[in-house]
């Protein structure tokens, strides 16, 4: 158990460094006090780059040793500067039909195997094929789930090699998101059933000597899932429904990302009063996607405030705006944190996954009368999340 350092900013390897040895250590006797702490460390391209020169990683590794700390994952999403003033939907570039996406990946496996501590699994968090709204045909999405699953099939080779020469096991986890081409667990087994598992036949089975079922196994080992709380909160799926879509296709969940994201419960006589205090947070460096629940169906907009311009009449709205998971409301905003307790159930009860790390990404953005110093923030965070899981604080 661990959080997302994509919480701080810094896009170069100096930056995230400083970041690091300024955060983790206090946050690490904050909460497991003398034992061993794991990272889950986001790096850029560029922080990637750099951190193959000038001794830079070798220095990490003693930092890391000299701290007991060790990192276990690296989150891959955002390829460039994730805290510039305005990302919107550059958070999903270059997409995975793309040389650079492949690359980017394939440097990211080669830092965490060197990272990796050996008898402990490892994972990389990426991004879920591409925006939906930039892709204006089915022949153009059609070509980009093409494209990415012969890339993701050339991870899964890459993968296997490291795996084969060093005894390290590391997978892929796709995080699915609002908007994008894998929004829920349907879209993800579809997916995996239409094009990533052909694809990864048709090449392996040139390439070796594996078996069908062999194949199948070693693609699934390797392309896993990251189940993001807030996003499948999102996409108003129940955890136990989610987790049983991909047990019985097959298809792992590598990681879980314990996040929660904002519900508007709205109506005549609170609406002017919620969008007036909303306004106080800052909503223009990230997309905001949004969703309701209308029937059975699930309808999601690329942005908040084009929902609240366009659509009067709505009864509850949720919204990709992460707050810290121990807020279950404040003012006259609620969080679904009920569904993350929900998970935490789950969990407890069933053997889904290794990783588990807490993601809040959005705290530079909160408004002030919410805000709290960002080390005990993620240290509250964290405490939290451990007393559930432990079962020392039960919630209703």
């Amino acid at each position: 158990m661990s959080y997302c350092t994509n919480v701080h900013s810094g896009e170069t390897w100096d930056e995230v460094f400083q970041v690091l040895n300024a955060y983790i250590p206090y946050i690490k006797q904050s909460t497991v006090g003398d034992n061993p702490f794991g990272i889950s460390l986001r790096l850029s391209n560029k922080a990637c780059q750099q951190l193959y020169k000038n001794n830079n990683l070798d220095i990490f590794k003693d930092w890391l040793h000299h701290n007991n700390l060790y990192v276990f994952c690296i989150n891959g999403f955002v390829y460039g500067n994730m805290h510039t003033s305005t990302v919107k939907d550059f958070v999903y570039a270059p997409d995975w039909a793309s040389f650079d996406r492949l690359s980017y990946t394939k440097d990211l496996i080669f830092q965490l195997q060197e990272l990796l501590p050996k008898g402990i699994s490892g994972s990389i968090t990426t991004s879920p094929l591409g925006y939906r709204y930039w892709y204006h045909s089915e022949k153009i999405t059609e070509n980009c789930f093409k494209k990415a699953a012969y890339n993701l099939i050339e991870i899964v080779w890459e993968l296997y090699q490291v795996e084969c020469n060093t005894g390290k096991y590391i997978h892929l986890d796709i995080e699915p998101e609002p908007n994008s081409l894998l929004e829920n667990s349907n879209q993800v087994i579809h997916y995996f059933r239409e094009y990533l598992l052909p694809t990864g036949q048709e090449i392996f089975k040139r390439r070796t000597n594996k078996t069908s079922d062999e194949i199948e196994s070693m693609i699934l080992k390797y392309i896993n899932i990251c189940y993001n709380v807030g996003h499948f909160c999102m996409a108003y799926e129940s955890p136990e429904v989610s987790f049983r879509r991909f047990k019985q296709t097959g298809i792992k969940v590598g990681k879980i990302q314990m996040s929660s994201v904002l519900k508007f419960l709205l109506n005549d006589s609170n609406k002017a009063s919620i969008l007036d205090y909303f306004s106080t947070f800052n909503q223009e460096r990230f997309l905001h996607q949004a969703s309701e629940k209308i029937g059975d169906t699930v309808i999601t907009y690329p942005d908040l405030w084009d929902v609240i311009k366009k659509h009067q009449n709505i009864q509850e709205l949720r919204t990709q705006f992460n707050v810290p998971i121990y807020m279950g409301k404040h003012k006259f905003l609620q969080s679904t944190q009920a569904q993350l307790v929900e998970v935490i159930n789950y969990i407890k009860e069933n053997n889904v996954c290794e990783h588990i790390e807490v993601e809040t990404y959005t705290w530079e953005l909160l408004p002030l009368d919410i805000k709290t110093d960002l080390a005990t923030s993620i240290i509250k965070e964290l405490h939290w999340l451990k007393a559930r899981l432990e079962g020392t604080v039960l919630d209703a």
